[in-house]
């Protein structure tokens, strides 16, 4: 257990919201399900070999979005391999989503990332073993809250993907991930909260 609880384990680490962060270890063969709290968005993200979620295949690198009101997870090994299942509940409120930014308004993004590019409030990421990443400029049209679910407004290609802390400009720490979506692009999902 990363963070959070699942299935009668629990991990020691601090939260500030209902979520879940479980590393999951599949042997090949495996056939289970997996007990899920239905009031919580989930996804599970592919860390190695080939397995399927819900019956849908999943790749190492890409992230499945599963949604609310699941009691349980189907999961299928067909090799030994390794899943990270994040989940939490979900945002209450409209918000705005662009790159690793959260905020409620189009304002807060600009903001946050005025502070992201000054080296401000954001800290830095110990043991990472490369450049700080800039953040791609903000598009000139006003970005539009929507539900937590919603489609955001998306870096320009080649700004990259994958899954990272977001900080919500409110306060707290938001988990998202950009992915890859058949025949609509990229979406971008929050999946939960992390230690601040």
């Amino acid at each position: 257990m990363i963070l959070g609880t699942l299935d009668g384990a629990a991990s020691p680490g601090t939260t500030y919201s209902p979520l879940v962060g479980a590393d999951l270890a599949l042997t090949a063969g495996t056939e289970t399900n997996l007990p899920l709290e239905p009031d919580f968005e989930y996804a599970v993200l592919a860390m190695s070999g080939e397995a399927h979620v819900d019956g849908v295949p999943v790749l190492p690198g890409s992230m499945l979005y599963l949604g609310c009101g699941r009691t349980e997870l189907p999961l299928r090994a067909l090799s030994d391999a390794g899943l990270m299942l994040l989940g939490g509940e979900p945002f209450e409120e409209e918000i705005v989503m662009w790159w690793n930014f959260i905020g409620r308004t189009d304002d807060e993004i600009r903001v946050a990332r005025e502070q992201w590019t000054a080296g401000d409030r954001f800290g830095e990421v110990k043991g990472y073993d490369g450049d700080r990443l800039d953040a791609p400029e903000v598009p000139a049209t006003q970005l539009k809250a929507r539900g937590g679910c919603a489609e955001p407004v998306f870096p320009p290609a080649g700004a990259g993907g994958g899954v990272g802390a977001a900080v919500a400009p409110g306060g707290g720490v938001r988990l998202c991930a950009v992915v890859p979506t058949p025949g609509r692009g990229r979406s971008t999902r929050p999946v939960g909260s992390l230690v601040a």
